[in-house]
């Protein structure tokens, strides 16, 4: 069961929501880190109870029916007359989005494939759930936490919406976030898994790309137009980076140029491919035609395994290489000695010829 926490303990362990501790803002309200009296650092959110009522409960319901690895854990909650408040584990790594976007570190190939591999890990367990599944509703980097280990989270479940095993869709409100929202949701409000699945492959092009999902630079051309009208929005084009991928998907020749230049080409471009390739078609614009998350499962633990491969043979073909360039220098030091080294001959005296003393 989760810990019901006292106001006392909200504030004493956010410190009176002093500013050193704040981390961000959410989407239902602040999020500032805490210390539990037992030395355990958490996340707390509050959520204002006039306009996000519903969110709290929702994320209550959704976060403790669940557990897994791959999931960001609710550790407690408080209601008090000031508001609500959501007590979480404390990802130290921060989000996605500050690793792809932000002031962070570049990610290495290996971490960006851990981290697509945990997050459908995390998003495979939610749509499977035995007592119903789950629609994260919000799939995007900054919904991806990473822990000490870089290990990958799910988060924010205030929009998700349970289904019965006999349903396949509900009908709901749109919402959500701009470049990662279903284009059949969109349209017509029909909340299904396929959603996820769409949000979840715009993610996928992001790790490899390292590139935002709508590139309001070059809107004039590709990007996604959004026109509001009461709660339906409507498409004009495709986003830049779907145009891009479905381009690689096609010719497998231009990985290179897709894949985020922060990598220095260090990454299995064969695994990539298989990423990318299944990321296009997580964004169909028919659900029907997306894969489920069990396939995109087996399609990333494919290219975990031929990445490795990749990284053997790069590793032997650089050993080989060091291996040749030694024996080359060795034959050319000898040929060297060889050459300035020539045996002495003695030229005979000619007759009568006395040499010096």
């Amino acid at each position: 069961e989760l810990y019901r926490f006292s106001r006392k303990e909200i504030w004493k362990a956010t410190r009176n929501f002093s500013s050193e501790n704040y981390l961000g803002s959410g989407s239902a309200g602040l999020v500032h880190k805490g210390v539990l009296p037992s030395g355990q650092l958490v996340a707390i959110k509050h959520i204002d109870k006039e306009k996000k009522a519903d969110t709290f409960f929702q994320e209550v319901e959704s976060l403790s029916k669940v557990r897994h690895p791959n999931l960001v854990s609710l550790l407690g909650y408080c209601q008090s007359f000031e508001g609500y408040y959501l007590v979480y584990e404390f990802c130290a790594n921060g989000n996605l989005w500050q690793w792809l976007f932000g002031d962070r570190p570049p990610l290495t190939w290996e971490e960006r494939l851990n981290i697509a591999v945990g997050s459908a890990r995390g998003l495979f367990f939610l749509h499977t759930n035995v007592g119903g599944a789950i629609i994260h509703r919000d799939v995007k980097p900054t919904n991806i936490l990473l822990n000490d280990n870089m290990e990958a989270k799910l988060s924010d479940f205030g929009l998700s919406k349970f289904i019965t095993m006999e349903e396949s869709h509900v009908f709901t409100e749109v919402k959500g976030t701009s470049g990662y929202l279903d284009p059949e949701y969109m349209s017509r409000g029909q909340l299904t898994l396929a959603s996820d699945i769409y949000s979840f492959g715009i993610v996928l092009l992001q790790l490899v790309s390292g590139r935002r999902s709508i590139d309001f630079a070059l809107q004039h051309r590709y990007s996604l137009v959004r026109a509001v009208s009461g709660n339906h929005f409507t498409q004009s084009s495709l986003p830049f980076l779907l145009f891009q991928a479905q381009r690689v998907a096609e010719r497998g020749s231009d990985i290179h140029k897709f894949a985020d230049p922060l990598m220095d080409r260090k990454f299995s471009a064969a695994a990539a491919l298989k990423i990318v390739e299944i990321a296009v078609f997580c964004t169909a614009q028919s659900s029907y035609d997306r894969p489920t998350i069990k396939e995109i499962n087996e399609t990333l633990e494919a290219a975990v395994k031929t990445s490795k491969a990749d990284y053997v043979s790069r590793s032997f073909s650089s050993l080989l290489d060091i291996h040749k360039r030694f024996s080359l220098f060795q034959e050319l030091q000898d040929s060297s000695r060889t050459h300035s080294s020539p045996s002495r001959t003695t030229l005979p005296l000619p007759p009568n010829r006395v040499l010096p003393r």
